[in-house]
């Protein structure tokens, strides 16, 4: 039995559950590029170096995107600069919370949760727009957090596509 028939699966499995444990900080989408790399540099072929540049860049805007829609999406949906603060700072605070009372799913709840619950406050009270409109920039909050969260699971899928490419096709 060869060394690559060991590792490939090692590296897919391990790549493949950092891509689902994303929203508890594991950066999945940069670990599936490092082991396209760390193939590439150990046995010398399988994925090609054009795999490993496009998935580098594509791991690069699913964080840029990931970073930015939250706040986007609240000011699509009638934030002002204060509710956009929220925005990113609701989630983030909804992060940690999530993931203490429940690792994993509990991060991905609290990114949602904290983002929306934050801004919908902010907006709603401190800016005193109204529960209307402050429930109506929440919610863009939470269309733009779940919407890169979508799109950087998506690049993740991508991402093992190459992985699988370059180890066995």
């Amino acid at each position: 039995m060869t060394l690559e028939l060991i590792i490939e699966p090692i590296f897919f499995i391990i790549a493949l559950a950092a891509i689902f444990l994303q929203p508890a900080g594991i950066p999945g989408n940069f670990m599936a590029v490092g082991f396209l790399l760390l193939h590439k540099i150990i046995f010398h072929d399988g994925a090609s170096w054009f795999f490993i540049i496009a998935g580098l860049i594509l791991a690069l805007l699913g964080e840029g995107v990931e970073s930015v829609m939250g706040v986007v999406g609240a000011r699509r949906y009638g934030a002002t600069k204060w509710g956009m603060a929220a925005a990113f700072a609701g989630s983030l605070v909804g992060a940690v919370i999530g993931t203490a009372l429940l690792p994993v799913a509990g991060t991905l709840l609290g990114i949602f949760a904290g983002g929306f619950i934050l801004t919908f406050l902010v907006e709603s009270f401190l800016v005193r727009q109204g529960v209307e409109k402050g429930f109506r920039a929440g919610a863009g909050t939470l269309l733009g957090r779940v919407i890169s969260t979508a799109f950087k699971y998506s690049i993740g899928f991508i991402l093992l596509l190459f992985m699988a490419w370059g180890f066995w096709l």
